[in-house]
Protein backbone atom coordinates (compact mmCIF):
# COMPACT_ATOMS: atom_id res chain seq x y z
CA UNK A 1 0.00 0.00 0.00
CA UNK A 2 1.74 3.27 -1.40
CA UNK A 3 1.44 5.89 1.46
CA UNK A 4 3.09 9.02 0.71
CA UNK A 5 4.76 10.64 -2.13
CA UNK A 6 7.44 13.65 -1.05
CA UNK A 7 8.16 15.98 -4.22
CA UNK A 8 12.35 17.38 -3.93
CA UNK A 9 13.64 19.43 -6.25
CA UNK A 10 17.48 19.09 -5.48
CA UNK A 11 18.91 22.65 -5.06
CA UNK A 12 22.03 21.62 -6.46
CA UNK A 13 20.31 20.57 -10.27
CA UNK A 14 17.46 22.38 -11.18
CA UNK A 15 17.07 19.99 -13.86
CA UNK A 16 15.26 16.68 -12.46
CA UNK A 17 12.24 16.11 -10.21
CA UNK A 18 12.47 13.75 -7.78
CA UNK A 19 9.55 11.40 -6.17
CA UNK A 20 9.77 9.71 -3.35
CA UNK A 21 7.21 6.84 -3.22
CA UNK A 22 7.16 4.95 0.70
CA UNK A 23 5.46 1.68 0.30
CA UNK A 24 4.56 0.27 3.48
CA UNK A 25 3.37 -2.97 3.11
CA UNK A 26 6.94 -3.67 1.50
CA UNK A 27 8.46 -1.10 3.98
CA UNK A 28 10.67 0.22 0.72
CA UNK A 29 11.09 3.46 -0.31
CA UNK A 30 11.33 3.85 -4.14
CA UNK A 31 12.75 7.24 -5.90
CA UNK A 32 11.72 7.91 -9.04
CA UNK A 33 13.89 10.61 -11.09
CA UNK A 34 11.90 12.94 -13.76
CA UNK A 35 14.50 15.34 -16.05
CA UNK A 36 13.75 18.11 -16.32
CA UNK A 37 13.55 17.72 -19.99
CA UNK A 38 10.50 14.99 -19.94
CA UNK A 39 8.88 17.59 -17.57
CA UNK A 40 8.76 20.13 -20.16
CA UNK A 41 8.64 17.75 -22.57
CA UNK A 42 4.84 16.98 -20.84
CA UNK A 43 3.96 20.36 -21.16
CA UNK A 44 2.81 19.91 -17.63
CA UNK A 45 4.24 21.79 -14.31
CA UNK A 46 6.09 19.55 -11.54
CA UNK A 47 2.64 19.60 -9.77
CA UNK A 48 0.59 19.08 -12.50
CA UNK A 49 2.83 16.19 -13.20
CA UNK A 50 2.53 14.42 -10.30
CA UNK A 51 -1.31 14.87 -9.65
CA UNK A 52 -1.27 13.22 -13.64
CA UNK A 53 0.73 10.28 -11.95
CA UNK A 54 -1.07 9.99 -8.68
CA UNK A 55 -4.65 10.17 -10.51
CA UNK A 56 -2.78 6.82 -13.30
CA UNK A 57 -2.24 4.97 -10.14
CA UNK A 58 -5.97 5.84 -8.67
CA UNK A 59 -7.33 5.14 -12.27
CA UNK A 60 -4.84 1.32 -12.61
CA UNK A 61 -6.78 0.58 -9.06
CA UNK A 62 -3.61 0.53 -7.37
CA UNK A 63 -4.20 3.12 -4.93
CA UNK A 64 -7.54 4.54 -3.32
CA UNK A 65 -9.75 7.50 -3.94
CA UNK A 66 -8.74 8.37 0.01
CA UNK A 67 -5.16 7.68 -0.66
CA UNK A 68 -4.92 9.50 -4.11
CA UNK A 69 -6.33 12.47 -2.76
CA UNK A 70 -3.83 12.42 0.04
CA UNK A 71 -1.16 12.16 -1.98
CA UNK A 72 -1.94 15.00 -4.29
CA UNK A 73 -2.40 17.24 -1.04
CA UNK A 74 -6.23 17.62 -1.77
CA UNK A 75 -9.45 17.27 -0.30
CA UNK A 76 -11.32 14.36 -1.40
CA UNK A 77 -13.84 16.49 -3.09
CA UNK A 78 -11.19 18.34 -5.22
CA UNK A 79 -9.34 15.15 -6.17
CA UNK A 80 -13.40 13.90 -7.44
CA UNK A 81 -13.40 17.23 -9.18
CA UNK A 82 -10.23 16.43 -10.84
CA UNK A 83 -11.43 12.96 -12.01
CA UNK A 84 -14.77 14.49 -13.26
CA UNK A 85 -13.03 17.15 -15.39
CA UNK A 86 -10.90 14.02 -16.82
CA UNK A 87 -14.11 12.10 -17.41
CA UNK A 88 -12.86 8.74 -14.91
CA UNK A 89 -15.15 7.32 -13.01
CA UNK A 90 -15.03 6.59 -9.52
CA UNK A 91 -14.55 2.99 -8.37
CA UNK A 92 -17.28 2.29 -6.74
CA UNK A 93 -18.87 -1.42 -6.39
CA UNK A 94 -21.88 -3.76 -4.88
CA UNK A 95 -19.59 -4.01 -2.20
CA UNK A 96 -18.75 -0.51 -1.71
CA UNK A 97 -22.53 -0.09 -1.37
CA UNK A 98 -23.23 -2.40 0.85
CA UNK A 99 -20.76 -0.86 3.09
CA UNK A 100 -22.15 2.82 2.62
CA UNK A 101 -26.10 0.90 3.21
CA UNK A 102 -24.74 -0.65 6.55
CA UNK A 103 -23.02 2.26 7.59
CA UNK A 104 -26.16 4.34 7.06
CA UNK A 105 -28.49 1.52 9.18
CA UNK A 106 -26.09 2.19 12.18
CA UNK A 107 -26.79 6.08 11.74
Amino acid sequence: MLVGVRVRSPKLSLCMLELVLTCIHYKKTMSMVISEDIVKASGLSEKELILELIILLFQRKKISIGKASQLAQMPLLQFQHELAIRKIPIHYDESDLEIDLKNLQII
